[in-house]
C-alpha cells in the first residue's frame, strides 16, 4: 500500500516546466530513475503482438492513455518514491506515491519542498481530472 500526495504551488501557478520539475528531482536525487511509462497505443501494439484480442470497450479506453514520464528513487524491486511527472509542458503539480518508511520520504519530500517553495498536500483522483 502506498500513500499519494502531490507537490503544488500556493499561488495555483503551475509547478514549472517538464524539464524544470524533472531537474529539481534529479538535483535533489541524484541516484533517480527517470523512464516513460508506455501509453495506451504502446499497451495495444504490445497486446497484438503476442496475439491477445482486445475488445473493443478496452481498445477505447487504452487508445486515450497518454505515455508519462516516472522518477523512482530507492530499490529498484521496491522504491520508496516514486514520482508522476504527467503529459504535457507545464506541470499543475506533481503526484508522488510514498512506499514503506514514512520517516524517510518525509525528510526528502520536505527538503523538495522547500527547495523549490511547493506545498505538500494528499494527492486525490479528481486532481488528475482537473477538478
Amino acid at each position: 500500500m502506498s500513500l499519494h500526495l502531490k507537490f503544488t504551488r500556493a499561488d495555483g501557478n503551475a509547478l514549472g516546466t517538464f524539464d524544470d520539475v524533472r531537474q529539481a528531482i534529479v538535483d535533489l536525487l541524484p541516484n533517480v530513475r527517470v523512464y516513460q511509462k508506455p501509453g495506451g497505443q504502446q499497451k495495444i501494439a504490445e497486446l497484438e503482438s503476442r496475439g491477445l484480442p482486445l475488445p473493443q470497450v478496452l481498445r477505447d479506453v487504452f487508445e486515450r492513455m497518454p505515455s508519462w514520464t516516472v522518477a523512482d528513487y530507492g530499490s529498484e524491486r521496491e522504491p520508496l518514491l516514486s514520482f508522476v511527472l504527467g503529459p504535457g509542458d507545464d506541470l499543475r503539480y506533481l503526484e508522488v506515491a510514498v512506499k514503506g518508511d514514512l520517516q524517510a520520504a518525509d525528510a526528502i519530500l520536505q527538503r523538495l519542498a522547500q527547495a523549490q517553495a511547493w506545498s505538500i498536500s494528499e494527492f486525490s483522483p479528481s486532481d488528475a481530472k482537473g477538478t
